[in-house]
């Protein structure tokens, strides 16, 4: 089911929550909405539901107008025909599993045989079956959340909202519901939008990544394009580039690339980007793109004389905190099998110049 959202604009008295936001959703897709507390992500998916009214803009989803301003349009949200799955459960526990999973069946006054093989064919989609006559208060908090997802599917819903319905799970738990999730989403070919302030879920999820700053959309991409070519500093800063750096354009390579100095630090560095000189930028290093070595590496590269101030071993990999000499912090991710450096080791942190990206913002 395609959605169509065009000039969105919400206020809540002075505070303008969404800023004239336009997107369109493909039938079929997963389309993530990122981005930090009060970025507008959940009030744009409450205006898709209806549970929020917005001051100006249109919302179609396929051929019908649920709403339009400008035409006093406003389908109420019983009538969207939309599943939607919170970050609170809401399951009722005095209630069993076929119980909670048939509500909403039972408010649109179903039959019993329909009701019946309507929710038996949602719970074995969410891996459920057999659990129908279990008391919902039984319920480990993953089960729950299986039969949230459950609820709104057996409504056959056009298509699917979703506000950060994970951010309650331990984190092993959240990994594994986050691929059934996707796998589900894909297999039924709904249309899906999912809210959530961490990036490596919407990296996980998404065909197609929304970051939202202030009301408006950053940044829309797919996610390796997102996570590969950030357009603005915010939008590297949030997809966990630990290293984003102020500085200077000093000089134009006219084969290509530029020379720099960071604004704070007496530290000259260079990127295969080209930008004039005299630019102010951000460099933005990406942790697994430093390479640690005992020894400035041969031919042309960025390597800072650096000092281990800590290490943590994560299994497959070792992140370190390092100290540039008269420069900043470093933060890099080394997945050699070897054992992390002690604080107080130095090191050269090596990074070559393709790697090194410079945002105008």
């Amino acid at each position: 089911m395609e959605i169509s959202v065009r000039n969105l604009t919400v206020r809540f008295g002075d505070n303008v929550a969404v800023d004239n936001l336009s997107i369109d959703i493909a039938d079929g897709e997963m389309l993530v909405l990122l981005g930090p507390s009060g970025c507008g992500k959940t009030t744009t998916m409450r205006c898709l539901v209806g549970l929020q009214t917005a001051d100006t803009g249109e919302i179609t989803i396929g051929d019908d107008v649920v709403f339009d301003s400008a035409r006093g349009i406003n389908v109420p949200t019983n009538a969207r025909n939309v599943g939607m799955v919170f970050q609170s459960y809401a399951i009722w526990p005095h209630m069993t599993v076929n119980q909670n999973v048939a509500f909403p069946l039972r408010m649109q006054k179903r039959g019993k045989a329909e009701i019946r093989e309507r929710v038996q064919e949602a719970l074995e989609l969410v891996g459920l079956q057999g659990y129908g006559a279990r008391g919902a208060s039984n319920l480990s908090g993953g089960q729950m959340q299986r039969v949230a997802l459950a609820r709104s599917l057996v409504m056959r819903p056009r298509m699917l909202l979703l506000d950060e319905p994970l951010s309650n799970l331990d984190a092993k738990l959240r990994e594994k519901l986050r691929y059934e999730l996707r796998e589900l989403q894909q297999s039924l070919g709904m249309t899906a939008i999912y809210v959530t302030h961490d990036q490596s879920e919407a990296l996980a999820l998404a065909d197609r990544i929304a970051v939202m700053r202030d009301g408006v959309i950053e940044q829309l991409a797919a996610p390796v394009q997102l996570y590969r070519q950030p357009r603005t500093s915010f939008v590297a800063d949030f997809l966990g580039v630990d290293n984003i750096f102020p500085a200077e354009v000093t000089a134009e390579d006219p084969a290509g690339g530029t020379a720099l100095r960071l604004r704070d630090f007496p530290v000259e560095m260079s990127s295969a980007a080209a930008m004039p000189a005299g630019s102010p930028a951000f460099v933005c290093i990406r942790p697994e793109h430093v390479r640690l070595s005992a020894a400035p590496g041969p031919g042309p590269g960025n390597c800072l004389p650096a000092t281990v101030v800590s290490s943590s071993f994560l299994g497959d990999r070792t992140r370190y905190h390092l100290r540039v000499q008269r420069g900043p912090s470093l933060y890099a991710t080394v997945s050699e099998e070897l054992d992390p450096l002690p604080p107080g080791n130095d090191v050269f942190a090596c990074v070559p110049p393709d790697r090194v990206q410079l945002l105008a913002d």
